[in-house]
């Protein structure tokens, strides 16, 4: 019996090229011969792109002319700047040259040129372009803008436009409530000490003396120079101007209790440099027998009906005897009542010493801090030579450092607690 082949699988071998229509080469060729068409066609039906000029909004072109115009005005006032303090003063200064210096010109300069068109702000003619500018220097406290200029009108009822009036007496305002930029103050207040004109109306001399006194302030240094290139015409020297706030001004609680911070101030640290004097023929040891009355103000101040005020002027006792902060303790209180009263030369039978007294005792009564009313009442002798203060300061009966006579004053007092317990 015969057997048939077994059949083998058979691979047929690849087609020849030459059998496809179309390969993969000629198919990415068409593709891009048709997409560099369509790009070519996509360019062919875009409009024709417009000038430079047109694609301008007419507010673009404006902006343009401002800032080209405000680039000229910062250009002629770095000019300007460049010319000498002579040729500066005696220029004649027209508008278009005030405009530049009240823009980008520096503070000095806005000073002088404000100061030739004073009596043009006064009489309300001031052109409203020049008003303007100001305004918004003001506005946005630029440090170059003319304060003292502006000030000296403000305090002379002599600044008619609304708009200035109104960024001065915030100005003010805010210096008054110690807020605001204190650099911008005493540039002020130093322009007034180097042109030696300054404003002399109340509201300013009861700033500048409560100013001076305040020692956290940043323009209390330039305050304190300026009252002593005027001494004394607002105190002979810082506890004068301290007895002269209390006769010319009428203050508050919360003015004594600032006021108690620099005289405590006054007590640890004496006489600042920027208003100090060194001796007298009568005081040669000037600063010890000011740092005494500094303490007889504040013991003045711990025997006030108020509390809040009492309370303060035994904080800054207690922080001058070195001793940890307990002010707001009513024992505190009433040891530097008694300390003070020996510190001062109470005798034993004393009840309390009338010249550290502020108050009559009726209910009620505000108390009067004025030394003024110990001199009327006999408490208080003036002599000839020597300042108001020093009759109560005479009477300090601590030795040594202060503060380890205030120490040694306000331990001895200890007693009292014990009593309490």
């Amino acid at each position: 019996m015969t057997q048939s082949n077994p059949q083998k699988l058979r691979i047929p071998a690849p087609p020849d090229p030459s059998d496809d229509s179309f390969g993969v080469v000629e198919l990415g060729l068409l593709a891009s011969a048709m997409f560099g068409a369509l790009v070519m066609w996509w360019f062919v039906q875009q409009p024709a792109p417009e000038t430079h000029q047109a694609a301008h909004s007419k507010g673009d072109e404006q902006h343009e002319q401002i800032s080209d115009q405000m680039l000229v005005e910062r250009v002629h006032a770095e000019k300007l700047e460049k010319l000498k303090p002579s040729q500066l003063s005696s220029r004649e200064w027209p508008d278009d040259d005030v405009r530049a210096i009240f823009t980008f010109g520096s503070r000095s300069t806005a000073e002088l040129v404000c100061g030739k068109r004073a009596a043009q702000i006064s009489a309300n003619k001031l052109p409203d372009s020049l008003r303007l500018e100001l305004v918004k220097s003001l506005d946005r406290r630029s440090k170059n803008a003319p304060y003292a200029c502006l000030s000296r009108l403000f305090f002379a009822g002599t600044l008619p436009q609304k708009d200035l009036q109104a960024e001065m007496e915030e100005f003010w305002t805010e210096a008054a409530a110690w807020e605001g930029n204190p650099d911008l103050v005493s540039e002020a207040l130093n322009t007034f000490r180097f042109t030696r004109d300054r404003p002399d109306t109340d509201r300013f001399n009861h700033w500048l003396r409560a100013c001076s006194l305040n020692f956290d302030y940043g323009g209390s240094n330039a305050c304190q120079r300026l009252l002593n290139q005027i001494a004394p015409a607002q105190g002979g020297d810082l506890l004068l101007t301290y007895v002269k706030h209390l006769e010319e001004s009428e203050l508050s609680s919360k003015d004594h209790q600032q006021l108690a911070k620099g005289l405590g101030h006054l007590v640890r640290d004496g006489q600042p440099a920027s208003f100090k004097v060194s001796e007298t023929k009568e005081l040669p040891d000037y600063d010890v027998d000011f740092r005494n009355a500094a303490v007889l103000f504040l013991c003045r101040q711990v025997n006030s009906p108020d509390d809040e005020a009492a309370f303060a002027a035994a904080e800054e006792l207690t922080k001058s005897a070195h001793f940890g902060a307990r002010s707001y303790d009513k024992n505190t209180l009433s040891r530097w009542r008694e300390g003070c009263r020996v510190a001062f030369g109470g005798k034993p039978e004393d009840k309390y010493l009338k010249m550290l007294a502020v108050s009559t005792g009726v209910e009620g009564e505000a108390p009067d801090y004025r030394l003024s009313t110990a001199v009327k009442s006999g408490e208080c002798e003036l002599k000839e030579g020597y300042p108001s203060w020093y009759c109560g300061a005479q009477l300090w009966i601590g030795e040594g450092d202060m503060s380890q006579a205030l120490e040694d004053i306000f331990v001895k007092t200890a007693w009292m607690e014990w009593v309490d317990e």
